[in-house]
This record gives structure tokens, C-alpha cells and sequence, in this order.
């Protein structure tokens, strides 16, 4: 019998080791899906709740040689592939194929095939996989997102009139596999000397890798939960006198599922002449003549976000971002050669202003979702290396005394029976492990009979105890100010051609996402 007086330690998700991006250099996580498993490298989404994966029909459309290896899939059964194939999976649940609205407001779109599958994260090797099974997966096909992601939003899902899965994180939590919804992610930097990875904990987060942080209550728009408000821009050591950029205040939230910062038409012209960039209007992106991209490598500038929770009053905090961190190259099919390009992008309006990955190269992000709350620090690259100090935040709905698995150091490999059916390196499904569960349903969110196994017994998800911090360190919490309500969104961009190639963009559904208009099957 499990002993559920105990939680589980953070899991610390180790990087893939490789970087990936045709829009970028990302450092990247390997997750597994299907039985047996097919392995991609992808990237933390932290508006997406599920899983998604590139799907093998979009690298033939795309026509681009070696497709399937720049998308981070690696082989499947000795060969290389294009992406996911659900018929070689045996544990694959078709829902069907609908074209998607994940960053529609952008003019993405594209359409994907929904499912379940078993969904794993690899640790080193398949023998350390912790893996979850009937888990909501998108097979897309959009080259608006190049590679995979791993959601770590909260928002559950709607795919159908029964069909409501809650996100990977609850799921992740109730199988007793992390003891909180929560996470600490940065992007981690290739241009830093040592080329510095990412970062990723579920159930807790990195201290070592965070600083001096700012506290912000979780916005109400479930659509931008993680809403900063920018309110001030410097520049140093570019093409103008170093000072404060003229700007408005403005609210942008996180969102980690693009690479760019979608800003004010305003700002970007400052940016544009700031740092001698030339817009193109095939691909709406900004980009730098050689010579130009050569003055700012030389001259190294700076840009500070000074951030707060208000647009005007309250804590802040700066985020120093150097010009390597938008020093980036972009490839098919974005480009048809690879150019030096500038990852901003201008919105049409507040609904498109998006703070993306490139942000959190150089800034520490932790959300806890059983309090509503996020920290936004300056991420430490402080030489020699800052020693990992991973910190667990504990659950909320927790009905009984919890102890830190150090507290029992004779197994500190047990996986407890939190909800589900599960206990690590034993069989699902357990008839002593369902009536332990009937006894204690009424505390956990409803099932929907799935079962889930994390793989453990020798690999628990941590190596260390888990240290007891009921929330996250930081300043007071903050409630932003301004419109929390829903924002309107432009209609769907139409399908456009970048080199001949078809550009099918997609996205999850949104807020309990309400799956888009299913596709016909073809005759």
C-alpha cells in the first residue's frame, strides 16, 4: 500500500542536450509519445495545456530536405522520420482532424490530429521515461510552429460534448508524478560563453537559476494569465543616444509558444531605427544588412524592460536583455536563405502583443497555479555556474500532513498513490489502489477512469529532497490593473505562400479549449 502522507519531489526535466529552431537557436526537452515510443525534441508552451508534436504528412508538403531532423523527430525504428505516425502507435485514441486556433490571433492557422496517447518525459534514457498514459496529443500540421511543445498551462480542454480533459500539468500532478501545478522555466542562452541550456521544474523551480523577483497575481483573462505591465524601454550602445525609449505603459503577457515580441507599431519603429533594421514585408519580419549586424555584435548594446504589476505604481523590477539575445537567424521556410533577422513583430492592435521566448532567454519564470500567482526574475549567469537549488511548492488541496520525501530516506524512490491508480514500478490498476482512491475522490478534481503510470521504481523524477516552501519567495502580490476581461481577437489569418510552400498555421483551442470547425474527411 502506498504511502500518501509523503509528496513527491519536484521533477527536474533535463534538456535534450541539442538546440533546435528554423527562427532561432532553442534549447530543447525530449518527451516520448506513443507505444512504442516516438521521440521529438520540443519546447516548454506555457499557454498550451496538451502535447504537440509535428505530424509526418506536414515535412512531405513542406518539401524540405531532411524536414523531420531540423523539427527535433528523431528516428523511429532504425529510420529517419517526418514526424508523429499515429498508426504505428497501438496505444494511439483518434478524436479527429480540426483545423486549430492556437495563436489565431496572430494569423496563425493550420489544422492537427487530435488524440490520446501515452506521453513521456525522457530522462537520460527510455529506462527513465516518466510517462503518463490517455493524455490529449496534437499531431499538427503548421510551420508557425516549427518544433513540438510540452504544455504547461492550466486550462482544461473541451473535445466534445463528454470529453474534457484537464492539462498535462493536473494530469502530471494527480498521477503523482509532481507535487504542485506549478513550474520554474528560462530559456536558456547559446550565446552566453558557456552556452548556457534551459531550465525546466515541474512542481517547484530552480532557485539557483532566479534572482531578485517580482510577484504577480495570474491574470483573469485565461487567455493571457501571465500579463506583465512594460513600463519603461532603455537602450544603450546602438545606433542612438543611450535613454529611455518614448513609450506608452502597456500590459503584454508571456507566452513562451512563439519566439518573437509582438509590440506596438510605435515601439518597433524606435527599434528599427535604434538598430538599423530594414522591415520586409513578404515575411513582416525586421531584418539587419551585414554591415549593420556587424556594428551591433561589435558594440554589444543593451535593452532594460523595466516591468511591473501596474502600469504606473507598484514594485518592478529590470530585465536586461543584451543585443545577442535578438542576434538571431531564420531559415526555411520562413526565409528562403538564412538570414540575420531582429524577433520583434508588430501587432495590429493589444490583442497581438505577445512577450515571447526571446524575453525569457535572459529571465526566470515561475508560475503557481494553486495560488494564482507568477515570478518574473532576472536569470542568473553568474560565473562559475550557480549551483542548482531546486525548490518544491506545495499543493493546496492536500487533505492530510505532508512530509518531504526526505523524511524518509530508507525509499526515497516510492511514487505515492495520489489519484489515478498510481504507484511507480507497480501495476496500474491495482484493485487495493482503487478503493484507496474511492475513499479519497471527493478531494481531487473528477476522473474520467484514465489510469496513469509514471515510470519509476530506481529513476524517481529527482535525485534531491525536496525542500518544504508552501509558496514562492518574492514581494507582495500584485494585481494588475487594467481591462482583465476578454479581448477581441481579428479573424483568422488567411493561407499564405512564403516560397511556394503552402503555410498551414494552427494552434490549440483556446480558454477551455473549444475544438475549431472539424475538417471534411477527404473522398
Amino acid at each position: 500500500m502506498a504511502n500518501i502522507t509523503s509528496l513527491p519531489p519536484p521533477l527536474v526535466v533535463p534538456t535534450s542536450g541539442s538546440w533546435y529552431g528554423n527562427d532561432g537557436s532553442w534549447s530543447t526537452f525530449t518527451i516520448a509519445v506513443g507505444n512504442p515510443p516516438q521521440e521529438f525534441a520540443v519546447l516548454p508552451a506555457t499557454n498550451v495545456a496538451n502535447t504537440w508534436v509535428p505530424i509526418a504528412d506536414d515535412c512531405k508538403a513542406l518539401n524540405i530536405s531532411d524536414c523531420g531532423s531540423k523539427r527535433g523527430v528523431y528516428p523511429f525504428n532504425n529510420t529517419i522520420s517526418p514526424g508523429f505516425q499515429s498508426n504505428f502507435s497501438s496505444t494511439w485514441e483518434n478524436i479527429g482532424l480540426f483545423e486549430l486556433g492556437q495563436n489565431a490571433f496572430l494569423g496563425f492557422s493550420g489544422n492537427g490530429a487530435f488524440g490520446y496517447d501515452t506521453v513521456g518525459l525522457v530522462r537520460g534514457d527510455a529506462s527513465q521515461t516518466v510517462q503518463i498514459d490517455h493524455q490529449p496529443v496534437t499531431a499538427y500540421a503548421s510551420p508557425d510552429f516549427w518544433l513540438g511543445e510540452i504544455g504547461l498551462g492550466n486550462r482544461g480542454m473541451n473535445l466534445g460534448q463528454h470529453d474534457h480533459p484537464a492539462s498535462f500539468l493536473t494530469n502530471l500532478k494527480e498521477a503523482g508524478g509532481i507535487p504542485s501545478r506549478s513550474f520554474g522555466y528560462t530559456a536558456g542562452a547559446p550565446y552566453r560563453s558557456t552556452k548556457v541550456p534551459a531550465s525546466l521544474t515541474l512542481g517547484g523551480y530552480d532557485a539557483g537559476r532566479a534572482t531578485e523577483n517580482l510577484k504577480i497575481s495570474l491574470n483573469d483573462d485565461d487567455d493571457r494569465p501571465l500579463t506583465i505591465a512594460v513600463q519603461k524601454i532603455a537602450v544603450s550602445n546602438s545606433f542612438q543616444d543611450d535613454g529611455e525609449l518614448p513609450i506608452t505603459p502597456f500590459l503584454i503577457p508571456i507566452d513562451s509558444s512563439v519566439p518573437d515580441l509582438w509590440l506596438p507599431k510605435s515601439i518597433c519603429d524606435q527599434f528599427e531605427s535604434a538598430f538599423g533594421l530594414q522591415y520586409n514585408d513578404l515575411t513582416n519580419r525586421y531584418i539587419l544588412e551585414s554591415k549593420n549586424h556587424t556594428f551591433l555584435q561589435k558594440n554589444d548594446p543593451v535593452l532594460n524592460f523595466t516591468i511591473g504589476s501596474q502600469l504606473t505604481d507598484g514594485p518592478n523590477i529590470t530585465i536586461q536583455l543584451p543585443y545577442a539575445a535578438f542576434d538571431l537567424q531564420a531559415g526555411l521556410p520562413i526565409f528562403a536563405d538564412t538570414l540575420n533577422y531582429f524577433p520583434i513583430r508588430r501587432a495590429a492592435n493589444e490583442s497581438q502583443y505577445m512577450m515571447g521566448r526571446v524575453f525569457l532567454q535572459e529571465a526566470y519564470l515561475t508560475v503557481d497555479y494553486e495560488r494564482n500567482y507568477f515570478n518574473v526574475s532576472q536569470a542568473n549567469y553568474t560565473l562559475p555556474t550557480p549551483e542548482v537549488k531546486i525548490q518544491g511548492i506545495e499543493p493546496t488541496d492536500m487533505p492530510f500532513n505532508t512530509t518531504s520525501p526526505s523524511d524518509n530516506p530508507s525509499n526515497p524512490a516510492k511514487k505515492e498513490k495520489l489519484s489515478g491508480g498510481v504507484i511507480a514500478g507497480i501495476a496500474i490498476g491495482a484493485v487495493a489502489g482503487i478503493a484507496l482512491i474511492a475513499g479519497l475522490v471527493w478531494y481531487f478534481y473528477p476522473k474520467r477512469g484514465k489510469t496513469y503510470e509514471l515510470e519509476g521504481g530506481a529513476n524517481q523524477p529527482l535525485e534531491m529532497p525536496m525542500k518544504q516552501h508552501p509558496e514562492i519567495g518574492g514581494n507582495e502580490v500584485s494585481e494588475l490593473v487594467g481591462d482583465h476581461g476578454k479581448l477581441e481577437f481579428p479573424g483568422e489569418g488567411t493561407v499564405s505562400e512564403v516560397d511556394g510552400v503552402s503555410r498551414l498555421v494552427h494552434e490549440l483551442p483556446t480558454p477551455v479549449y473549444e475544438l475549431p470547425t472539424p475538417i471534411p474527411e477527404m473522398k
